[in-house]
């Protein structure tokens, strides 16, 4: 059963639409306390110069997400289309802190949700986010017109 309700629906569908945005996680020599996440050990980069942005910092992942709109709670959400952390910084804690950011400016913004979708093969990300409280629909499936297939459609 749905919570929506007209006033609801009224409140919240009716805002301009704001594109994709991209959060990108970048490491450097901290100058304070402020803000800072403290490494339990040394994480060697062999790739380091090659993920430099362009304040001179370490590039470790990135999340790119949209906002979305569920009718069955009258709110809008997130869709978080890429999320990755690059392999020499897996297990330390940024995954985490990438979807924390975007959950604390979901519950600011009064949002209903924030979701993304994985593949089912892919164990090691599945187990992450069962571990982080994520819950899995596999009753859920993706439909996509890609290509061919939405050139007819869209004919």
């Amino acid at each position: 059963m749905g919570v929506a309700t007209e006033a609801k629906l009224e409140a919240t569908i009716f805002k301009p639409f704001q594109g994709p945005t991209v959060l990108i996680l970048e490491l450097s020599t901290p100058t304070s306390a402020v803000d800072t996440i403290e490494l339990r050990s040394i994480i060697k980069d062999a790739h380091a110069l090659t993920f430099r942005s362009v304040e001179n910092r370490t590039v470790a992942g990135f999340v790119l997400f949209f906002p979305n709109y569920s009718t069955f709670l009258a709110k809008p959400g997130f869709y978080i289309e890429d999320w990755y952390v690059r392999e020499c910084f897996r297990g330390s804690g940024f995954g985490t802190l990438l979807l924390k950011s975007k959950a604390h400016l979901a519950v600011e913004l009064d949002n209903g949700r924030v979701e993304w979708c994985v593949l089912d093969w892919n164990s090691k990300a599945i187990k992450f986010y069962e571990g982080i409280s994520a819950k899995l629909h596999p009753e859920w499936c993706i439909c996509r017109l890609t290509g061919k297939s939405l050139d007819v459609c869209g004919a």
